[in-house]
C-alpha cells in the first residue's frame, strides 16, 4: 500500500457546501465514484489519466478546511493497493516461472498525485464561474 498527499488553498466569499460542491466537479476528471459526507469527500477507483492504474486500486479522501479570511484548503489523501492482477501476475511469475512479474513494476512507477492535483487545482476556477 501507497499514500500519497497533496493539498490546494482556494480563496473565495462562498460557503463551505459550495466549495464542497465545486471541488466534487473538479474531481470528476479523475472518475470513479464520489461521495460526500460533511467536509469529507471520498473517491473509488479515480484513475483517469493514471498511468499504469490498471494494476492498483485508487482511493481518495478529500477533506476541506475552513480558516479566516475566506480562505479554504483542500487535502487530498490518496490510497493505491495492489489489485488482483498485481497479484495473478506475481503468483504466476514466481510459481510458472513466467517473466509476468515484470508487470508488478508498473504498479511501483504509477503516481497519481500528478491527476489529481490538477484536479484540484481547478476548484479555484470552479468557483468563480
Amino acid at each position: 500500500m501507497a499514500i500519497y498527499f497533496t493539498e490546494v488553498d482556494v480563496k473565495t466569499d462562498k460557503s463551505i457546501e459550495e466549495v464542497i460542491d465545486a471541488t466534487k466537479r473538479a474531481l470528476r476528471r479523475v472518475g470513479g465514484g464520489i461521495n460526500s459526507s460533511g467536509n469529507n469527500i471520498r473517491v473509488m477507483n479515480g484513475a483517469n489519466g493514471v498511468s499504469m492504474a490498471f494494476m492498483s486500486t485508487l482511493s481518495a479522501i478529500i477533506e476541506v478546511q475552513e480558516h479566516k479570511d475566506n480562505k479554504f484548503t483542500i487535502n487530498a489523501t490518496i490510497t493505491k493497493t495492489p489489485n488482483a492482477m498485481f497479484w495473478v501476475a506475481l503468483v504466476a511469475g514466481f510459481c510458472l516461472f513466467l517473466i509476468s512479474w515484470i508487470l508488478n513494476i508498473l504498479y511501483f512507477v504509477s503516481d497519481p498525485t500528478p491527476q489529481y492535483q490538477m484536479a484540484l487545482d481547478q476548484v479555484q476556477n470552479e468557483l468563480d464561474k
